[in-house]
């Protein structure tokens, strides 16, 4: 496992997906595994208010487990009519987010959100 903290900020964002890149480098499609912690990073930070984001990568075999935690607020649940993390024309990246990765959930730990992808290792989500 590997990982890295950085404060909140878009500033950080450029670091983290090199450190991506780095940890995912045998993913075909790495630059969807950057696009997506991007995403999520961006909507802790915009959205959520985070003050530090945490990533972890581990590489298993055949996949890569990407562990994302901020210190935001909660992420609200989705209303009924939006499904699965919500599509209530609000934007594209939750939706995004489901579409490149092979699985993802969310739960809320103590005070930190945490959203866990899996990505297959060697080709694409």
């Amino acid at each position: 496992m590997s990982a890295i903290t950085v404060p909140a900020d878009t500033s950080q964002l450029a670091q983290l997906g090199a450190f991506v890149q780095q940890q995912c480098a045998r993913a075909a499609q790495v630059v969807l595994v950057d696009l997506v912690v991007t995403e999520l990073a961006g909507n802790a930070i915009r959205h959520g208010g985070a003050r530090t984001l945490h990533l972890e990568v581990r590489d298993l075999v055949g996949e890569y487990e990407v562990i994302l935690e901020d210190d935001g607020a909660p992420l609200t649940r989705p209303r009924p009519r939006c499904g699965q993390w919500g599509n209530c024309g609000r934007g594209y990246g939750l939706p995004l987010v489901q579409r490149c990765s092979k699985s993802v959930s969310y739960e809320r730990v103590g005070e930190r959100n945490q959203v866990r992808l899996v990505f297959d290792a060697g080709g694409s989500a």
